[in-house]
């Protein structure tokens, strides 16, 4: 199945950017479960699959497409500016039109440029969702 690998391809590319910063930013990944929820600035990581497609009468290939959406939580009551920070940070991340490659030759294409949408807030964090659609074309 080819979504595990576009979620790999996805997920491996947000951790290492979030690894490499300086403090590293954690991410939460979709139904991993964490010891202690953060309390500092951290990501949470979504792959949200669409209907798969097969564009030739004789089925030989798929078209697997998606959202890849990132929450961005920082601290309520610090402003805005560190979730859009790392919402332009994120559309370097992953450059519309950009294709990403896994070691068995699976690309995975961004097809927009990532959008964030407005911040939601509670008493702990403030969230701006942060998404891009992808594209991925295989033959079975």
């Amino acid at each position: 199945m080819s979504q595990s690998r576009i979620r790999k391809i996805l997920e491996t590319r947000l951790a290492a950017w979030a690894a490499a910063l300086a403090p590293p930013l954690p991410v939460l990944w979709e139904n991993v479960r964490v010891a202690v929820e953060p309390v500092s600035p951290h990501l949470r990581a979504y792959v949200l699959p669409a209907t798969t497609l097969s564009p030739y009468l004789a089925g030989e290939a798929r078209t697997f497409i998606g959202i890849f959406q990132v929450s961005i939580f920082t601290l309520a009551g610090a402003g805005p500016k560190r979730g859009e920070e790392i919402a332009a940070a994120l559309d370097a991340l992953f450059p519309c039109n950009d294709s990403f490659t896994d070691v068995g030759g699976l690309s995975v294409q961004v097809m927009t440029p990532v959008s964030a949408s407005p911040a939601m807030q509670d008493d702990d964090f403030s969230m701006v969702a942060a998404s891009f659609r992808y594209q991925c074309q295989t033959t079975v």
